[in-house]
C-alpha cells in the first residue's frame, strides 16, 4: 500500500525545504513469505553457505592472518600458537581465586 500525500515547499530566497503540516508519505510492505517448501529449503541452504563464508573470512582476518604475525616465519607463528594452547589448557584447571593472584611472566 502506498500513500503519497506529502507536500513540500522550497523557499526561493533561502532554498530551505518546508514540509506542510498534516501531510505524509508512507509505504506498507507485505513481509509474509510466499515461498514454497523447496524455495524455503534452498534459501536456508544459501544462508548457511553465507554464514560459513563470513566465518571463514573472519577466521582469516583474526586468526590466520593476524597483525602480530607480520614478519614472523611460519615456524615462529606455530610455536607461539602451540605455547598459547598449552597455557590455555593449564589455566583451565586453575581455580579463579588462584588465577587472579598468580603472577604471569611472558618470555619474548
Amino acid at each position: 500500500m502506498i500513500h503519497e500525500g506529502l507536500v513540500v515547499r522550497i523557499c526561493l530566497n533561502s532554498s530551505k525545504m518546508v514540509f506542510e503540516k498534516g501531510t505524509s508519505d508512507y509505504f506498507v510492505y507485505n513481509t509474509t513469505s510466499q515461498r514454497t517448501a523447496e524455495e524455503d529449503e534452498e534459501h536456508s541452504a544459501k544462508e548457511q553457505f553465507r554464514r560459513e563464508i563470513r566465518g571463514e573470512k573472519l577466521k582469516v582476518k583474526m586468526v590466520t592472518n593476524n597483525a602480530w604475525m607480520k614478519g614472523l616465519s611460519h615456524e615462529d607463528v606455530q610455536k607461539t600458537n602451540n605455547e598459547f594452547q598449552k597455557w590455555k589448557e593449564t589455566t583451565d584447571d586453575v581455580p579463579l581465586s588462584q588465577e587472579a593472584s598468580a603472577d604471569v611472566t611472558m618470555e619474548g
